[in-house]
């Protein structure tokens, strides 16, 4: 077991947890290096200011610091949090690179990019390399139709949605704004749009949306599945 932990580092949401204010981020990455007999990769954003106390600098290079000093087994909670764009596009590919000797284990909160070209584990599935677009196909099941009207004509509005599908479920109403969930096998976008066009000559509709399932709802329902499966 003490071999295991001496391969384990864990990048945390709260990075300043593990971080000592009083030394530098290149004092942390030769204390770690030296009691963990690290060689690993040179990360340059870090090494550029390794020499400042961690007291002065902004979070997102607290953040940068953490990874910089983690293991062969790498736990990553949020480990985009608090970083800007240019940051967070080069922790993805520092992740790409360093996923090739070693296990990374990982949260996120930016499905659509960390699924890009990466691994998606649910359970004990893997969905290797999916694209975004293969994965709302396969795992989406349902379209989300959203429509703002006036609130009065609320009620014909889920009526005719309700005649369209009768396993419409709505999930949103607020001043006159609602949103279904419409099964794919059930339903198709055709359809959808056809009851708009009908709905326009009957109600003054202010907007409407129609979309496919986020990545989001894609891994929920990926998960809520497994969890099904194993329970059964």
């Amino acid at each position: 077991m003490d071999n295991i932990h001496a391969k384990i580092g864990i990048c945390p949401q709260k990075e300043y947890d593990l971080l000592w204010d009083s030394l530098t981020g290149r004092e942390h990455l030769m204390f770690y290096g030296r009691l963990r007999n690290l060689k690993g990769l040179e990360l340059q954003q870090v090494r550029k200011r390794s020499y400042l106390f961690l007291s002065n600098i902004h979070g997102k290079y607290y953040m940068k610091t953490s990874q910089a000093i983690a293991m062969q087994v790498v736990l990553l909670d949020e480990p985009t949090t608090g970083l800007d764009p240019d940051s967070r596009n080069y922790l993805w590919h520092a992740i790409k690179l360093a996923k090739r000797d070693r296990t990374i284990i990982l949260t996120s909160k930016f499905l659509q990019q960390s699924l890009r070209k990466h691994l998606l584990p649910v359970i004990t599935y893997l969905f290797t390399y999916l694209y975004v677009l293969q994965l709302k196909t396969r795992y989406g099941g349902s379209y989300q139709l959203t429509i703002s009207a006036d609130p009065i004509n609320k009620d014909i509005i889920e009526d005719m949605i309700t005649s369209l599908c009768s396993e419409a479920m709505k999930i949103y109403d607020v001043v006159g704004t609602q949103r279904f969930r419409l099964p794919k096998q059930v339903v198709r976008v055709q359809e959808i749009f056809k009851v708009i066009d009908v709905l326009k000559k009957v109600v003054a509709i202010h907007a409407f949306e129609v979309i496919s399932a986020s990545i989001e709802d894609v891994f929920s329902n990926v998960v809520n599945h497994a969890l099904e499966s194993e329970i059964a």
